[in-house]
């Protein structure tokens, strides 16, 4: 797993993209190993959360078809639009990536 920092300003004020989220490597530019940790631990969230965002959003891709059907019954179609929503939801109902369930998609 290839964890990056898109932004990391170093204690000198220099602006680098994408450094590579490896302790050691930050304490060697300068930063404590609590800050070191601390960026390493956001970027690997934010790594986490847009892994989490790439399934959801080829999850809500595979269901379009719900929005426009014409053959799915009401209560079919209500099961599926409930289904998006709580796709759509999961980076504003979960404050963690670790903490992210995934709904059952309605047979």
């Amino acid at each position: 797993m290839n964890v990056l920092i898109s932004l990391l300003v170093l204690p000198s004020g220099e602006e680098l993209i994408n450094v590579p989220a490896i302790e050691v490597d930050l304490v060697a530019m300068g930063f404590t190993k609590a800050s070191a940790k601390e960026h390493c631990n956001k970027a690997l969230e934010n790594y986490k959360w847009e892994k989490i965002r790439t399934k959801r959003d080829k999850l809500l891709a595979s269901t379009d078809f719900a929005e426009y059907s014409r053959k799915l019954s009401s209560d079919k179609k209500n099961e599926y639009l409930s289904y998006r929503d709580e796709l759509f939801n999961i980076p504003q109902d979960f404050s963690s990536a670790d903490d992210v369930t995934w709904p059952n998609k309605p047979d």
